[in-house]
């Protein structure tokens, strides 16, 4: 998130939830299952006959507090609780999990925004996870920085600093200001 935040030039105060919504950058949790189901096609393609292999197919026998068991759990969060580790020991179809892993982080991230009261402006600009054209296009620092603190909610515009003031009320409008004398 650090490289983020200093490419897109937010604060660290920025929401999270935010800046990888407009990044469109996959979770480490993505990352991480996916290397756990290339080793795993890598263990399921050693031949029979090797002690690697022995071990796996052991392992993918034992119920709990195992491996196997981890990855199994994985695969029913993806295909559903009914769901059998053996249909899955000649491997598993990478493009296919990459697709469910990426529809999850998807609706996990659209919950968690519409959990978070401090995004309720970056909700109006942003419905769907992935990558915004004001990343890609080639902006100066400071224009990428003013536009990415306006969509997240940390510029100090009115709509944002009068939350803490109490001016702004919850759906947003400016409530009657005391006129100075």
């Amino acid at each position: 998130n650090r490289a983020i935040r200093l490419f897109l030039g937010v604060s660290k105060f920025t929401a999270n939830l935010a800046i990888q919504g407009d990044m469109g950058w996959p979770s480490v949790d993505r990352k991480i299952k996916l290397s756990i189901f290339r080793f795993w096609n890598r263990l399921a393609e050693i031949p029979n006959s090797r002690l690697t292999k022995k071990i796996f197919l052991s392992d993918t026998k034992h119920k709990r507090f195992t491996w196997s068991s981890q990855v199994l759990k994985i695969l029913r969060n993806l295909y559903g609780e009914n769901v059998n580790l053996n249909s899955f020991i000649g491997g598993v179809n990478l493009s296919e999990i990459k697709t469910l892993l990426d529809e999850k982080d998807s609706k996990d991230w659209k919950i968690n925004v519409e959990k978070y009261p401090k995004l309720r402006s970056y909700r109006t600009f942003k419905t769907e996870f992935g990558k915004e054209p004001y990343v890609e296009n080639f902006l100066s620092k400071n224009r990428r920085s003013t536009v990415a603190q306006i969509r997240t909610g940390t510029s100090f515009l009115r709509i944002e600093t009068g939350r803490y003031e109490r001016q702004v009320s919850e759906n947003g409008n400016f409530e009657k200001l005391p006129v100075e004398k």
